[in-house]
């Protein structure tokens, strides 16, 4: 069955605002991805000691948290809660990586833009030598990342986690 669907340009905007000495430092940048038919929004509860799976590639299977990989175009994965951290894992067929995400920050993969040669890798990471493989070793093309909440003294740590994923249509 044919979607009715259609695919539309999704921006991306950047802004730091900061004023030193009286004089304006910040900047703005704009992105602009095309073909974008599909979004996935959540807010998810990450329970300390406990690992969330909260995306999840695949090479053709589509679910809640799992999607079409070669139609991935952005992941935005943000950090709600005002005074626990808590950390991303991310996974490729090499080994993992992981990222700290403080209180009201994000972190955001995208997609080769369209035109790229290789449209199926997600980026975010260049080289991790000492992860997946040895020396030399990428992390570009992740299937898989979790989100595990760090306990914060005795008092158990529960850290809301929003989770942003835009692709194009299924193809």
């Amino acid at each position: 069955m044919a979607s009715n669907v259609k695919a539309g340009t999704m921006t991306v905007t950047i802004k730091e605002d900061i004023n030193l000495n009286g004089v304006a430092r910040g900047g703005n940048n704009t992105l602009n991805i095309a073909n974008v038919a599909q979004v996935h929004r959540r807010v998810i509860d990450c329970i300390h000691s406990t690992s969330v799976t909260v995306f999840e590639s695949h090479a053709s299977a589509e679910g809640l948290d799992t999607f079409h990989d070669v139609d991935v175009k952005y992941i935005r994965v943000t950090n709600l809660d005002n005074s626990a951290h808590c950390y991303l894992q991310c996974y490729d067929a090499g080994g993992n990586v992981s990222f700290r995400l403080d209180p009201g920050c994000s972190h955001i993969f995208m997609a080769p833009l369209e035109g790229s040669t290789d449209r199926a890798t997600l980026t975010g990471v260049d080289d991790y030598s000492d992860v997946g493989g040895g020396a030399g070793s990428t992390l570009v093309a992740f299937t898989k990342i979790d989100v595990e909440a760090v306990q914060e003294g005795s008092a158990a740590t529960i850290v809301p986690i929003e989770v942003f994923v835009a692709s194009a249509a299924a193809s």
